[in-house]
């Protein structure tokens, strides 16, 4: 007797598990009472929703009744006709007495001929003898009686087997969802495929969020519901479903998720419905796929695991073993702890752009690098590297020079390669100061005061650069200053 008892009493602090609204196969857990009488009449108004949505149990006795009650019936019309005929058997017939229906003499054989009748089988043992205009008249009744209840419980069954939820069946979510960061924002993902190689044409998925809420005039709403906005990277709309995707809910400020913690995820009372709806490619028929989540099935701080592979003959191969298989992965701990730790970052990073910012300074001149005047560093070093990377430019201006004679002509050199050049040149002259290189040739002399000249100026300025010789001796002096550096 106690172990009896032990198992119907729960536990203190145990809660029962709370019933879905929508089970994880699709179906909606929701029954109606106190309805009307008018209102069930209706039911029977729309017969052809009625027998598409009962079970199929429903529909074969429907098919097996509907035909074999047609058959008794007529049987019932046919007795009544012979035995008012005087064509059973037991009845006195007279001499010369006219059977309406050969060889139907009892209930059993008009039953048979009833039933040969409607299926028009038509062994040949009984037939109208047409003495009798009623039997006429009945047999063209019972022959569209029959027509009809064929073409109409052979529409219900075709129609039933084609029912587009049946697509449903061949689109699986997985188990569980995950919450866990994505692209730098913390998601709540759901994974969903399809089974058919054929695709679901214009799907869109969407979530609704069922839970109980309290209004401000103190009015409790069982189910009230909330949209949940799901997407992909390509989008949500117009999805290309011909491998398993992910779908994410971002859960910034405006999502109802953004309460929640990993410690309060398992202590909620909602529920999430995701729905997908599409058109199956090969029927053109729309359907509606369903399944819900509750918090137990919501897992914090994990992400799933990647299923498809490319094999070596170059397909693409879906592991459906790890669909609903998921991994321990670094989730903040709460959608505000992410944000202030966010946050936070930005603004330290903000700080530290704008101190440096008004510890540096320089100058606006690609020659010049820009320095933290409070940093000790090494100026030798870095004007040593900056006069190496200017050598192939100094190189370069020297051979002009030396082809040139000395004569720098703004239309036979044009204004970017003139231009080019003095930046080369110029540039060079702070670091080889910096260096130690005092000397000032004559040529920089005379390029310093082209910098002040127009380009109308600059036409053509023959013997400009005096002084060819003494330039390219500079040059070489550079060379014999950075090898001793070096």
């Amino acid at each position: 007797m106690p172990q009896v008892l032990q198992g119907h009493i729960q536990p203190a602090g145990h809660r029962s598990c709370k019933s879905r609204l929508v089970t994880k196969d699709g179906h909606c857990n929701i029954e109606f009472g106190n309805i009307e009488y008018s209102n069930q009449f209706a039911f029977l108004v729309d017969f052809w929703t009625t027998f598409m949505e009962i079970r199929w149990r429903f529909v074969l006795l429907l098919f097996v009744a509907s035909f074999t009650g047609s058959w008794f019936i007529f049987s019932l019309l046919w007795y009544w006709i012979a035995r008012n005929n005087g064509d059973l058997m037991g009845q006195n017939r007279t001499d010369g007495h006219i059977q309406c229906i050969d060889n139907v003499n009892g209930l059993t054989t008009a039953f048979l001929y009833s039933l040969e009748t409607q299926t028009t089988i038509g062994y040949g043992g009984r037939t109208l003898t047409g003495h009798c205009a009623g039997t006429v008249a009945l047999i063209i009744i019972q022959s569209l009686v029959g027509v009809f209840i064929n073409c109409f419980m052979c529409g219900i069954i075709l129609a039933k087997i084609s029912l587009p939820k049946k697509r449903a069946k061949t689109v699986t979510f997985s188990d569980t969802a995950v919450i866990c960061l994505k692209k730098g924002s913390l998601c709540l993902l759901i994974r969903v495929a399809n089974l058919r190689k054929t695709l679901l044409i214009g799907s869109q998925i969407y979530g609704k969020l069922l839970k109980t809420t309290t209004t401000s005039d103190g009015d409790t709403i069982i189910l009230d519901q909330v949209d949940i906005d799901f997407m992909i990277d390509a989008g949500k709309d117009n999805l290309f479903f011909v491998c398993p995707i992910t779908l994410y809910h971002v859960i910034n400020r405006s999502s109802p998720f953004y309460e929640l913690s990993a410690d309060s995820l398992a202590h909620q009372d909602f529920e999430l419905v995701v729905f997908l709806d599409g058109t199956a490619e090969s029927t053109s028929s729309s359907c509606q796929v369903r399944t819900s989540y509750i918090p137990q099935e919501i897992q914090w701080g994990y992400s799933f695991l990647p299923i498809i592979s490319r094999t070596t003959t170059g397909k693409y191969r879906v592991d459906f073993s790890n669909f609903s298989k998921s991994v321990r992965v670094t989730t903040p701990h709460c959608v505000q702890c992410f944000e202030t730790d966010a946050d936070h970052k930005n603004h330290n990073a903000h700080n530290q752009e704008n101190h440096n910012n008004q510890q540096k300074s320089g100058i606006d001149n690609l020659g010049f690098q820009v320095i933290d005047i409070h940093d000790s560093v090494d100026i030798t070093k870095m004007w040593r590297s900056r006069v190496m990377r200017e050598e192939d430019g100094w190189r370069e201006a020297v051979a002009y020079l030396e082809h040139s004679k000395g004569s720098l002509c703004y239309e036979a050199v044009g204004p970017l390669r003139l231009l080019r050049l003095l930046r080369v040149l110029l540039n060079l002259f702070v670091p080889l100061r910096s260096l130690g290189f005092t000397r000032l040739p004559l040529g920089l002399r005379d390029l310093l005061h082209l910098l002040r000249l127009s380009p109308a100026d600059m036409i053509c300025l023959p013997g400009a650069l005096e002084g060819v010789q003494e330039l390219i001796q500079d040059y070489v002096s550079l060379h014999e200053f950075l090898q001793q550096l070096l």
